[in-house]
Formats: structure tokens, sequence, C-alpha cells
């Protein structure tokens, strides 16, 4: 068996990458990431603020490049107390066509006694090679994961 370099690294950029995921489209090899801004080490970065971040490349093992020139796919900035706050953004694949499904969850567990994490609404993103958007009016049912019927 041979051991191969990590398809990513954040070492001094983030202490926490989480949701990693990596799939083929179109032929190409897309990964996505979350961070958060309080565990990133960048000047400007709001230490409140979740990250999606990803990266593309013509093969598994790389080399990526950012997504949208700087990696930066979508960007959270609720204040973590408001009820709308999501994290942990997740790019679901669809079957066919450019769009996939980004899922995440919304939880005020540490504000209010009553609350607790559910699904936070899905919608779509849309990928064009090293291009992503979000979708115009394509928010989801809670916890959807498919478009395709």
């Amino acid at each position: 068996k041979k051991v191969m370099k990590p398809l990513i690294a954040s070492n001094t950029v983030t202490d926490e990458i989480e949701r990693a995921n990596v799939f083929k489209m179109d032929g190409k090899w897309y990964l996505f990431t979350d961070s958060r801004g309080s565990k990133m080490t960048i000047d400007g970065i709001g230490d409140k603020d979740v990250y999606m971040l990803g990266f593309v490349s013509d093969s598994l093992t790389g080399p990526y490049k950012p997504l949208n020139g700087s990696g930066l796919v979508l960007n959270m900035n609720l204040d973590p107390a408001d009820l709308t706050f999501t994290y942990s953004h997740f790019a679901v694949p669809q079957s066919e066509g450019n769009n996939v499904v980004i899922t995440s969850y919304m939880t005020n567990r540490s504000f209010y006694t009553d609350h607790h994490a559910t699904f936070a609404p899905s919608f779509l993103l849309n990928i064009k090679g090293d291009k992503t958007s979000v979708v115009p009016n394509s928010i989801l049912p809670q916890g959807q994961l498919t478009i395709n019927k």
C-alpha cells in the first residue's frame, strides 16, 4: 500500500476543516470543506462567520485550484444566536446536471434551552468549471438531498 499526500491541508490558515467531500462532475474533481472564522489566522475574517470553501482539479490527486479564484463558495455571517444561523454546509452531487444540493443544519443549542439542532432548508449551487453561484429561488424543503424525481 502507498500512503499519499492529503488532498487538502490547512496548516497556518485554520485549525479546523469539516465535512470535506470530493466528487467528480463533468470530468473535473471538486473538493468542498467548511471552516469557522474563529479558527482562522487570516486578517479580516469575521470570527463568527462560517465559510464553505471549494477547489477543483482535473485529477482526484490534484493539484487543486480554488473555486471562484479565492476558494470562497459560501459565507454565512449571521450572529450565532440568530434562529436562522446555519452551519456545516455540505455539497450533495446530483445524478445529472451542474447543480448540487447544499444541505446544512440550524443549531442554537447553547443559546436557548428549548431549541435543538435541525436540518436547515437546502438550496441549489450551480457549478460551471471553476465558478460557483447560488441558484436564485432554489430553496428546497429541510433535509432534501436530491432534485431528481
